[in-house]
């Protein structure tokens, strides 16, 4: 830490101390700004904050840290939950973007459940297809007619056809 002394002079005989005491930054605070800007391949300057007290008085002020990034300065204080662009009326609640990140993330999740849901039954249906195909000759002519339906309306393309393994069949069936 780091003490500076600043005389303000008001009158002649009243003289007015203020001790400026720098903060160390908290070791999360600044690995965040560092991680992001590395991954954003630009580079942050972090000034430390400071304490300042008027000297025989109880009034202290404390400074936040200031973390520069592109010209645009960002306010923070060691184990405070938020940030503040410029000045400390422009707040951003790292909390309420916290938990944004974690309803996306959420939002995700379900949505990779959802896809995994609908690949198993096409999956499914592709297997039932399969199955009824492989034996048509023992089945109604129907399943034939449904793959041919679905292929000529796009619902199955070739790679589908050529993994139900319906070229014999198929060329069997159409003679």
């Amino acid at each position: 830490m780091e003490l500076i002394f600043c005389c303000v002079k008001e009158r002649d005989d009243l003289m007015v101390n203020i001790i400026k005491q720098e903060i160390d930054i908290e070791e999360a605070l600044k690995k965040k700004p560092e991680f992001i800007c590395s991954f954003c391949n630009t580079k942050c300057e972090i000034q430390k904050g400071s304490i300042r007290t008027i000297e025989r008085t109880n009034l202290s002020y404390v400074e936040p840290h200031r973390i520069i990034i592109k010209g645009i300065t960002f306010l923070a204080f060691n184990y405070e939950t938020n940030i503040y662009i410029e000045n400390l009326s422009n707040k951003i609640l790292i909390k309420e973007k916290d938990n944004e990140i974690s309803f996306l993330k959420s939002k995700i999740h379900n949505l990779k459940n959802t896809l995994e849901y609908w690949k198993d039954k096409f999956e499914k249906l592709i297997s039932f297809l399969h199955d009824k195909l492989h034996s048509w000759y023992d089945k109604d002519d129907k399943y034939i007619d449904v793959v041919n339906e679905m292929y000529e309306d796009n619902v199955l393309d070739d790679e589908d056809i050529e993994e139900l393994d319906l070229s014999k069949e198929k060329d069997d069936f159409e003679r």
